[in-house]
C-alpha cells in the first residue's frame, strides 16, 4: 500500500499514544463555543400549549400508526378513520379542530370528504383545519386541495418535524376560530 503526504495511516496503538500526549497546538483566538443542542422535535408539552382534537383519516394502517405515534409523542390523542365515509361520519359526530386527510381512500376520497365537510360547515362558525396527506406531489393535486378548501398539504413520507411544523403554522388560525 502506498500513501501520500496528504494521507497518513495510523495504527490504533499509535492513535492512542497521540491522544494521551494531548494537543500539539494552541489557538490564539477565542475558542468557538460548542453548538447548542437542537431543540427536541417531539415534546409531550406541545399539546398542552396547543390543545387540539385531531382526526387522522387514511386507509393505510401503517400511515395512520405513524401519524398517531408522532401525535402521541407530541402529547395528543387522535381518532382514526379508515376511509373518507367514516371520516365524514366522525367529523359530524365530533368537534374536531384538525384532520389529517389522505387523498386516496376508498368509499370517499380525501377531496370528496373535504368537499362534504366544507358544505356542512357552510353558514356555520365551525371551520376545521384539514391537511392533505399524500404521496402525489403534482401541482394539479395541490390546486385541487386548495380549491376544495384544504388548509395545507403534506407529502409522504411524513416525519415528526413536518407534522410539528404544520401544527405550528396552523395553530394561530385554529386558536382564532375557537375564540370566535
Amino acid at each position: 500500500m502506498t500513501t501520500s503526504t496528504q494521507e497518513t495511516l495510523f495504527t490504533s496503538s499509535q492513535l492512542e499514544a497521540l491522544a494521551q500526549e494531548g494537543p500539539r497546538f494552541t489557538l490564539e483566538s477565542e475558542p468557538v463555543p460548542a453548538p447548542t443542542p437542537a431543540k427536541k422535535v417531539l415534546d409531550r408539552d406541545f399539546a398542552q400549549r396547543r390543545p387540539l382534537k385531531i382526526l387522522v383519516a387514511d386507509d393505510n394502517e401503517i400511515n395512520r400508526k405513524i401519524i398517531r405515534i408522532i401525535l402521541q409523542k407530541l402529547g395528543y390523542n387522535c381518532v382514526e378513520a379508515e376511509n373518507g365515509e367514516d371520516a365524514y361520519q366522525m367529523y359530524q359526530s365530533g368537534d374536531y379542530d384538525y384532520i389529517f386527510m389522505d387523498l386516496d381512500m376508498p368509499e370517499m376520497d380525501g377531496i370528496e370528504t373535504t368537499q362534504a365537510i366544507r358544505e356542512a360547515e357552510n353558514g356555520s362558525t365551525r371551520k376545521t383545519e384539514i391537511i392533505a396527506v399524500t404521496a402525489n406531489v403534482s401541482q394539479e393535486t395541490r390546486q385541487k386541495c386548495r380549491r376544495v378548501g384544504m388548509n395545507g398539504y403534506l407529502e409522504k413520507p411524513i416525519t415528526a418535524s413536518v407534522i410539528k411544523d404544520q401544527l405550528l403554522r396552523s395553530w394561530p388560525r385554529v386558536r382564532t376560530r375557537r375564540k370566535g
